[in-house]
């Protein structure tokens, strides 16, 4: 989704003006193209950018994901009471503030660029001030600070409790989270894992400091023209400082109350750790044994794809017949299934589905190509 108010989300480095680095022997111009313009660009293989949206103004600027450094700092404040004959103090909790320290550095392929990267850079910087409103006297008061949402591909984003669109309650969505831990696979899991590059989707907080290099004695400069020039590198440091948005820590059971925080990443939970009658030695052989039935699933539907995803795995040839699905059905009902054509034919159906395919094949029944509407005997 591009950002309408400023199209920066869009990387071309042609936008403004050619890039010529030479000519061809017959004399034509050499025009290069910039490889990183469809790594970054929203419309392009993977959207690598990073963002900084503008809470007051609702504006947004995007950079190429040139990151050098990021960190990140939880820092936990509690506070501290001397008791006399104690060795140790009595500590009292009192918060928890996370820092990320942003390093990236904007590269110009062409003088358009760097001419664009420079105007990037400005926007950003004037993000680090307020907006005023005009008061009765004809002057202007501070209105709104300057709060910031800052993303980072999936390493700082939104949370999915965090304004959610649906008025969703935190404990629904953690409730979720472990509804999907406990009925997806390990593999399932990773791959729906994935960030949207959208700039309103970054984590909220305040930009605390921006430090902006040039690089004008290392890399040096463009000279666009009279007393003009334009950097080639400019380099950008930014201290963010995260405001949470939702509670994060356990509750009175020991469930967590935000357990995607901060990365929104979902991790197996093979067993459910709500049993407090199971001993750890029990809930790890259950977890094992939870493992292991996925991994087989899993085996399973890889065998499936590979067996009747390809050419005629469930139509034979001009489209008669039913492949190799119907060979495996047929050999099914025979009794002549190997172990490879079983793992697949369970693949191919769901655990209910296979349960009545093995009875009705006891009965000396096969499904028609419909699954479960007719059968052929």
């Amino acid at each position: 989704m591009a950002d309408w108010q400023n199209w920066t989300d869009q990387f071309r480095s042609g936008k403004y003006g050619k890039t010529t680095t030479g000519v061809k022997g017959t004399g034509m111009p050499v025009i290069e193209v910039d490889p990183s313009d469809a790594y970054a660009s929203s419309d392009g293989i993977r959207g690598m950018q990073l963002s900084f949206f503008h809470v007051p103004s609702q504006k947004a600027v995007y950079f190429k994901a040139f990151i050098v450094a990021y960190n990140e700092t939880f820092n936990s404040d509690w506070a501290s009471d001397t008791v006399y004959g104690r060795t140790d103090p009595i500590y009292m909790f009192k918060g928890t503030q996370r820092q990320i320290s942003l390093n990236f550095k904007v590269p110009a392929f062409s003088e358009g660029e760097a001419y664009e990267n420079l105007g990037r850079v400005q926007k950003l910087t004037q993000y680090l001030y307020p907006t005023y409103i005009d008061d009765e006297g004809g002057g202007r008061i501070i209105g709104q600070s300057p709060l910031v949402r800052m993303k980072v591909m999936n390493l700082a984003q939104l949370g999915p409790a965090s304004g959610d669109p649906y008025g969703r309650s935190h404990a629904l969505w953690a409730q979720n989270h472990h509804v999907i831990a406990r009925t997806m696979s390990g593999s399932a899991l990773f791959d729906q894992y994935k960030s949207t590059n959208i700039a309103n989707q970054g984590i909220l907080g305040v930009i605390s400091s921006v430090q902006i290099d040039h690089n004008l004695e290392k890399e040096g400069v463009l000279e666009k023209g009279f007393n003009t020039v334009l950097p080639k590198l400019i380099d950008v440091s930014v201290t963010f400082n995260c405001i949470h948005e939702q509670t994060i820590g356990f509750d009175s059971s020991g469930n967590e109350l935000a357990p995607g925080f901060p990365y929104n990443v979902v991790l197996e939970e093979p067993w459910d750790t709500g049993s407090e009658s199971l001993s750890f030695d029990m809930k790890a052989t259950l977890a094992e044994k939870a493992r292991e039935m996925r991994d087989v699933r899993q085996q399973q539907l890889d065998d499936a794809e590979a067996r009747y995803g390809g050419m005629f795995g469930t139509s034979g040839p001009f489209g008669i017949g039913r492949g190799r699905l119907g060979s495996d059905l047929s050999a099914l009902k025979d009794g002549d299934l190997n172990a490879y054509e079983e793992s697949a034919l369970r693949g191919n159906y769901a655990e209910k589905e296979w349960s009545e395919i093995e009875r009705r094949a006891g009965l000396g029944a096969i499904p028609a190509d419909d699954g479960f509407a007719g059968w052929d005997k």
